[in-house]
């Protein structure tokens, strides 16, 4: 639907005109949808953003939120303090995903991966690792292939079992749409799915539209400032991104240890439950991750 140079000259759109697009993609899904539509609301600064465009228009819209039982209570206390959002909590227990399913790791191509590659023999590892497909491109990289002696599982599921469960479970009793606030420029897929579907999806039955996905993150500070939006104090904290505490998506980087640090810090009960209850100990130290 797009080319990636046409993406580039969108990303490179100056504010206003990005605003009067977004809000153009949403009036054209609500009336789509005769208004049965809601925002899927993470309590981060770019579903902030999606929620304050949507509201310009449709000032009802209710949000929703995933509750996945281990949000930082900043998260939780700033959900709670914005108004109409409905708070849909994890059925399944984040011990239970974590323990029994996998921990995510790197990113979710790798967890992905790592998850095919643990159900293989012993054997039978190595090889699948090292394979290449009709790209040339390596089915581990060779930086990741420690993992291969890693003590417990790895997989992606976890957003599925503790986030997108009880969304999909919504959508389809309200079969409503969703307004999500992706960007492409977070990552290749994101473009993938801009290039291919443009600014709504149909997959799995629910409508679901993206009107900033083409908004650069200096776009969102740039609203934020401008219309005075209020966010979540994790910024404040120097988090660079919103989510589940001691997420080890990204364990590669800086922002893990900022997470566990900050938790330590102020909230030690909540550190040490997911430390030892969700068993994030063993995992740290596998990774040589030292606090």
């Amino acid at each position: 639907m797009y080319t990636y140079k046409e993406i580039g000259n969108m990303l490179r759109q100056p504010l206003e005109e990005k605003i009067r697009i977004s809000l153009e993609i949403i009036k054209k899904f609500y009336d789509e949808l005769n208004g049965n539509v809601d925002v899927s609301f993470s309590g981060g600064k770019d579903s902030t953003v999606l929620l304050s465009l949507v509201r310009t228009l449709y000032p009802k819209t209710v949000g929703i939120f995933a509750n996945t039982r281990i949000e930082f209570p900043e998260t939780l206390h700033f959900v709670a303090n914005t108004p109409n959002i409905i708070s849909l909590r994890a059925e399944t227990r984040p011990w239970y995903v974590y323990r029994h399913i996998g921990y995510p790791i790197w990113s979710k191509k790798v967890s992905k991966r790592m998850e095919v590659i643990q159900k293989l023999p012993k054997s039978k590892q190595l090889e699948k690792a090292n394979s290449r497909n009709k790209q040339g491109e390596i089915y581990l990289d060779k930086k990741h292939q420690y993992l291969l002696e890693a003590p417990f599982k790895i997989s992606n599921k976890c957003c599925f079992y503790l986030k997108e469960q009880q969304l999909i479970k919504w959508q389809e009793e309200h079969k409503s749409g969703t307004y999500i606030g992706l960007r492409a420029q977070e990552s290749h897929t994101r473009k993938i799915l801009l290039a291919k579907y443009g600014f709504q999806t149909s997959m799995d039955h629910h409508p679901k539209c993206y009107p900033i996905i083409f908004w650069r993150e200096k776009d969102i500070y740039e609203y934020i400032i401008k219309y005075h939006l209020e966010i979540n104090p994790l910024y404040d904290a120097g988090f660079n991104r919103q989510g589940c505490a001691g997420c080890l998506m990204g364990s590669d980087t800086e922002e893990l240890v900022k997470h566990i640090r900050y938790m330590r810090r102020y909230h030690l009960k909540y550190w040490n439950y997911i430390k030892n209850m969700l068993a994030f100990k063993k995992v740290l130290k596998f990774l040589d991750v030292y606090l």
